[in-house]
């Protein structure tokens, strides 16, 4: 039986450049603060951090004092000034986590109150999935002040997430978010103000409706897997800068499953969505593999999935191998994430030096890195059998002994 269309439509990471270097932060600070009064049209909208109401204009200095590096302070607060006027006018009130990570916009206290309940428990179904490595000491070097995703220098950004009441001004979020990019945004603003939700790491920043129209809110759209998935997604962009459209769409997926049990945001996705859909790419994935014992998963077949666009076969294959390597190597998850952030850099951004010993660098845009460098990265990271080990588990769906697999159709239903 089909139910109504679903589009849980979210903009695939594209370029950005922070101008902040990488901040070391606290990676289990997530208690859920207190929610501040919501602003009012009479005054500056102000953010609730560690039990105080800080004001937007005052952010960078108040982040500082309370020891939290003074550039990603300044972007941090560089963030909140392009949703400044927007949050004033619309009265939403916004809440940050301990370690300045992660943000949540909501339109009422009772509102943000629960809503950061569930992302406490999103952001820690993150981290234990993806471990960043120590850069403390990295001599990596970042080009350019904005511009493109080879750029993008790691943990510079917070994750900002922005939960829109019913009939509320979503069209003004999308222009509050995307008009002083520094790059075009203008095709991006225009596509994004007709959608229901929208999750772009380059400006780290996540919005959706509540109750979008022509949506069957509890059946199709549920805004609690939304808020899960997208800062899955948006905190995997944070440390990892932009990564392959089935690893980035799987992380929300892992995320979402891991707090609510089952998956109901579709990125990108346009069709029909069937009941069984939501629970049944293990049935599906056995029936596929059990047919081609003689034919193991390839590379290509995950690394297809282009960006903005839905796969049906690739999201069942995307959402089976992130679920099989979290089971089998969880700490496999942060190291691929980073060697394909590493090969991206390498990909799209090549350096000379002239006669004069002067460097320069020029940046040639991708879509995500080759499939030949994905591959590498999952390799080295597990195990060369690492896609003929998958093939075996999606016909069986058994693991060793000492490995358990949990997904929406173990677990109980919501």
């Amino acid at each position: 039986m089909w139910i109504a269309l679903l589009a849980s439509l979210t903009a695939s990471p594209a370029a950005l450049a922070p101008a902040a270097n990488p901040t070391a932060l606290p990676t289990a600070a997530h208690a859920s603060p207190a929610p501040l009064a919501a602003p009012t049209n009479d005054g500056p909208p102000t953010v609730e951090w560690r039990g105080d109401d800080v004001q937007f204009g005052s952010l960078a200095e108040t982040l500082a004092k309370a020891g939290i590096d003074k550039t990603y302070a300044g972007s941090v607060a560089a963030q909140f000034a392009t949703l400044t006027e927007w949050a004033a006018e619309h009265d939403y009130t916004a809440a940050m986590t301990d370690d300045a990570r992660v943000v949540l916009f909501a339109y009422s206290e009772s509102r943000l109150k629960k809503r950061m309940k569930e992302l406490d428990k999103a952001i820690a179904a993150f981290d234990e999935a993806f471990t960043p490595p120590d850069r403390s000491d990295s001599k990596e070097k970042f080009h350019g002040k904005s511009g493109a995703a080879g750029h993008y220098r790691p943990d510079a950004k917070a994750a900002i997430l922005v939960e829109l009441k019913k009939n509320q001004p979503y069209r003004e979020l999308v222009y509050a978010v995307g008009e002083d990019d520094d790059t075009p945004a203008q095709d991006w603003v225009a596509t994004m103000a007709e959608k229901p939700g929208f999750c772009e790491g380059r400006f780290g920043v996540a919005g959706w409706e509540i109750a979008p129209a022509g949506f069957e809110v509890g059946d199709v759209w549920r805004t609690e897997n939304e808020l899960c998935n997208r800062v899955g997604r948006l905190l995997l962009y944070r440390h990892f800068g932009p990564q392959p459209t089935w690893f980035d769409v799987a992380t929300g997926w892992i995320v979402e499953e891991a707090v609510m049990g089952d998956i109901y945001s579709f990125p990108y996705r346009y069709e029909f969505v069937g009941i069984g859909e939501h629970t049944g790419w293990k049935s599906e994935l056995k029936r596929a593999f059990k047919k081609r014992k003689k034919e193991p998963l390839e590379m290509s077949e995950l690394t297809r999935w282009k960006r903005n666009t839905w796969d049906d076969r690739c999201a069942a294959l995307a959402w089976g191998m992130m679920t099989y390597l979290q089971a089998t190597a969880p700490e496999s998850l942060g190291q691929i994430a980073e060697a394909q952030r590493l090969t991206y850099k390498t990909e799209t951004i090549t350096e000379s030096v002239d006669k004069a010993g002067r460097h320069s660098w020029a940046y040639t845009p991708v879509g995500q890195i080759q499939t030949d460098s994905q591959q590498t990265a999952l390799v080295t990271a597990t195990q060369e059998s690492i896609l003929e080990d998958a093939s075996t588990f999606f016909r069986t769906w058994k693991l060793p002994k000492k490995s358990r697999v949990r997904t929406a159709s173990t677990k109980r239903r919501r």
